[in-house]
């Protein structure tokens, strides 16, 4: 059995065991580089199996360990077997990789359309649960055909934008700030928090990377809706989202479709929508997502201890700090520490 671990990249060999429709955009190396700026490919290899993930480090606050959180999208563990020999051997020699990075822990977001949970589904090293209900568009080439997957109110919302509104992609090279200055601004009305906000390095490149491209949908000569889209062959996804204040009803809708309709052309059959802002079946972002899909995904979350006495101790500070955090089934619960100075911090600078 050989590890390799690799800054910012996969070992070579990583193409000869998963092929493209076997990984998704949050596998790509390009994808995760433009997300973030110091990441590692892990892998582990016994002849013909493989076991492969990357992890982007993030630094506990106050002491010299790391966590570890998804990447924007879904990504989740690759291997080329189920059996459970290998398995065994290669998360642990996996987690011992991560322990050479000062990784404490890291929570897991598994891929609906790959479902790649499924060979973690009943092992002690990791705990795997249902993280909440998510919308995946089916994306067809014909237009009716499409728009036979939406509920009836919103096909009446698809056919006013297709009427009324203009679609087209962004220039990344030349109209980048267009997005930006829209997007930021959904943020400032939203109230969003701050880890939603992105910097220069993110906007370049995401600009550069040929895997996201930004829809957009227009109300004449006014920019009402776009959309940051990362495109792969397994599934398309919507990432990041910014509408105007004042956009008509069906802008949105008809940004969805548009995407749908491209992601088809391309041969593509999967749009990834996400969830809601919350696990509840009545959230109402989920309400207004469900929309334009027959059913519902469930995605799968993986919690994964790799030193377990730090991240016990960890825990612990977390919850002397925030003593109403003690029963939450949130993981890291020290990053809900760090996330309430964040925003704290965040209040504070604006406010003067």
């Amino acid at each position: 059995m050989q590890v390799f671990v690799r800054p910012r990249a996969y070992p070579p060999a990583f193409k000869e065991f998963f092929a493209s429709h076997q990984v998704d955009l949050g596998h790509e190396p390009e994808m995760i580089s433009a997300i973030e700026s110091e990441w590692y490919g892990i892998m582990v290899t016994d002849g013909r199996r493989a076991f492969a993930h990357a992890v982007a480090p993030k630094p506990i606050p106050g002491t010299p360990w790391y966590d570890v959180g998804p990447f924007m999208g879904y990504e989740g563990f690759l291997t080329t077997s189920s059996e459970q020999s290998f398995l065994a051997e290669a998360l642990s020699a996996y987690s011992e990789a991560c322990k050479s990075l000062r990784i404490v822990a890291e929570l897991i977001r598994f891929n609906p359309v790959l479902k790649n949970h499924v060979p973690y589904l009943d092992r002690d090293e990791l705990d795997v649960v249902a993280a909440k209900s998510i919308v995946v568009v089916s994306c067809e080439r014909d237009e009716q055909r499409q728009i036979d997957h939406f509920s009836t109110s919103c096909r009446r919302s698809v056919r006013q934008g297709l009427r009324k509104l203009q679609a087209r992609l962004l220039d990344k090279s030349s109209e980048m700030d267009l997005f930006r200055q829209l997007y930021e601004r959904s943020l400032e009305r939203l109230g969003a928090a701050p880890h939603w906000r992105f910097d220069d390095r993110f906007y370049s490149s995401v600009a550069a990377c040929p895997a996201f491209k930004i829809q957009s949908v227009w109300s004449g000569d006014k920019l009402a809706a776009a959309g940051l889209i990362g495109a792969h062959p397994t599934a398309w996804h919507c990432l990041l989202l910014g509408t105007a204040d004042d956009r008509p009803r069906w802008v949105v809708p008809r940004l969805i479709y548009e995407t749908a309709r491209r992601a088809a052309e391309a041969g593509c059959r999967n749009l990834i929508l996400g969830g809601g802002v919350t696990a509840s079946p009545d959230d109402s972002l989920l309400q207004f997502k469900v929309r334009f899909a027959s059913k519902l995904t469930t995605f799968f979350i993986g919690k994964m201890q790799h030193d377990k006495v730090e991240f016990a101790r960890l825990s612990e500070q977390a919850i002397s700090a925030r003593p109403d955090i003690a029963e939450s089934g949130y993981f890291l619960k020290h990053r809900l520490v760090s996330q309430l100075n964040a925003v704290r911090q965040h209040t504070q600078e604006h406010s003067q």
